[in-house]
């Protein structure tokens, strides 16, 4: 009987690592002339300084997004203080495009974002003026909306399906939600249509991918491109594997303002979509919700 268990966990262990391991998360490809842009990532500013640098400095622009600044997001790496590691401000190769919003580094760029909340649903921020926004729960998306236009910046609606009813609690948009989704496509600038973290972590019961397949089908009609975003969740080798391409002069010649400016005339390519990814693995998914939890409870 000892054995059959020893023998059975031996076989049992290539499929579970080939199971946790299901996407390799290799960064997306490099195009001539193109910015790969991910703009909604959580970083961790607890990992070590040098992978920090080299993920800041890596081909590809990521947006260091606040994530309306309730505790959980207290260990996110924010723009400032990316600007603000000595060894980068140091150093000839970086230079702040738009000041307080867009620098580049070597190879790469990195932006000020944040997502915010409205009702249940979450919102990126870009290009906005002056201070974070400081709502922790806005009562609609076009309140949070407005605040941003008012802001001069552009809203981006995320993972439209996948709600926070609460805590640490995601769940499917349900048929009244699903109402204020379409009036929420209406008013905002873009619409994130391939979110990397909505993983099928359970077969039939934790199928995320499913709110991707809904915010692409029902964009049909409405005037958005559709964009792609990691969401990274503190585990840097997620940054970078979906986004949307950029011209690299519009980035370097117009910065933040080049950015909004081409995200609502649709002037970029998504890489990323509900039925091929690229996602994030189940393993990277569950140290990111760890870290999560975590800090939560913190």
């Amino acid at each position: 009987m000892i054995l059959e268990i020893i023998v059975g966990g031996m076989a049992a262990a290539p499929a579970s690592y080939f199971y946790l391991h299901d996407h390799s998360m290799k960064p997306a490809p490099q195009r001539e002339g193109k910015v790969l842009c991910d703009f909604h990532a959580h970083p961790s500013k607890k990992n070590k300084l040098d992978d920090i640098v080299d993920m800041l400095g890596s081909p590809g622009l990521v947006g260091l997004t606040a994530k309306y600044l309730d505790k959980s997001g207290d260990d996110i790496l924010l723009y400032e203080e990316a600007v603000d590691i000595a060894r980068i401000k140091k150093d000839p190769a970086f230079t702040e495009i738009t000041p307080g919003k867009l620098a580049r580094y070597k190879r790469g760029y990195f932006a000020r974002t944040q997502e915010v909340k409205a009702d249940v649903f979450h919102l990126l921020a870009l290009g906005w003026e002056g201070e974070y926004l400081q709502h922790k729960d806005y009562s609609s998306i076009e309140e949070a909306v407005k605040d941003i236009h008012d802001r001069k910046g552009i809203a981006v609606f995320n993972h439209p399906f996948f709600v926070a009813r609460g805590g640490l609690l995601v769940q499917f948009a349900n048929d009244e939600e699903k109402e204020k989704i379409k009036r929420g496509y209406s008013v905002v600038d873009e619409v994130e249509l391939h979110n990397a973290f909505c993983i099928n972590l359970v077969p039939f019961v934790a199928w995320a991918n499913k709110a991707n397949k809904l915010a692409e089908e029902l964009v049909v009609g409405y005037k958005h491109h559709g964009m792609a975003a990691s969401d990274c969740h503190r585990e840097l080798r997620q940054v970078k594997i979906v986004g949307n391409y950029l011209k690299q002069n519009v980035i370097d010649d117009r910065g933040m303002e080049g950015i909004t400016a081409a995200i609502k005339a649709s002037q970029f390519e998504r890489y990323g979509t509900h039925a091929f990814g690229p996602y994030v693995s189940r393993w990277s998914w569950m140290k990111g919700v760890v870290g999560d939890v975590v800090a939560a409870l913190r």
